[in-house]
């Protein structure tokens, strides 16, 4: 247990890391959500900054798993080869806790990318309005397929009631 003392100080590290970039990344998720370009940019630099901290501390895990004799092992890995129940616990909550604080992180990255691709795409509307050009009109008939009368004709009272 004493050898694995500089590694739940690392994972220790690694979960407030986890739990600074969940916020910087809900900001970012804010800032998009509220149009706020400023408050995106600044989520953005701290994100580099963010990213730059987690490969300094990826850097030392390597080294410090090296140092322990679990070179290239991941934690799941480090978790079988525990032999002691205390530390396989131990080792299992703080995988437990990173995970749980990665999936959120990715579901909030993956949110703010839908709100910026709706975004994108309701400026290249405006820009494609203002522009003069006409979107095309485009239906589908009930099987999803393209409707072959490419909606040339009014759906609306095209059909009796």
């Amino acid at each position: 247990m004493v050898a694995l003392n500089e590694l739940y100080v690392a994972l220790d590290d690694m979960t407030v890391f986890f739990d600074e970039l969940a916020m910087t990344t809900n900001n970012k998720l804010d800032a998009v959500s509220e149009n706020d370009i400023e408050k995106l940019e600044q989520c953005m630099k701290d994100e580099q900054a963010a990213t730059m901290k987690l490969r300094s501390m990826d850097y030392k895990r390597e080294q410090l798993l090296k140092k322990l004799g679990f070179e290239s092992y991941t934690l799941k890995d480090i978790i079988k080869e525990v032999s002691d129940e205390n530390d396989k616990n131990k080792l299992s909550n703080y995988y437990d806790k990173i995970q749980n604080k990665i999936d959120k992180i990715q579901d909030a990255n993956k949110c703010a990318g839908e709100y910026i691709d709706i975004h994108l795409h309701y400026i290249d509307e405006m820009v494609d309005l203002y522009s003069g050009k006409k979107a095309e009109a485009i239906s589908y008939d009930k099987k999803g397929e393209k409707d072959e009368d490419d909606g040339k004709k009014n759906k609306f009272t095209s059909k009796k009631v």
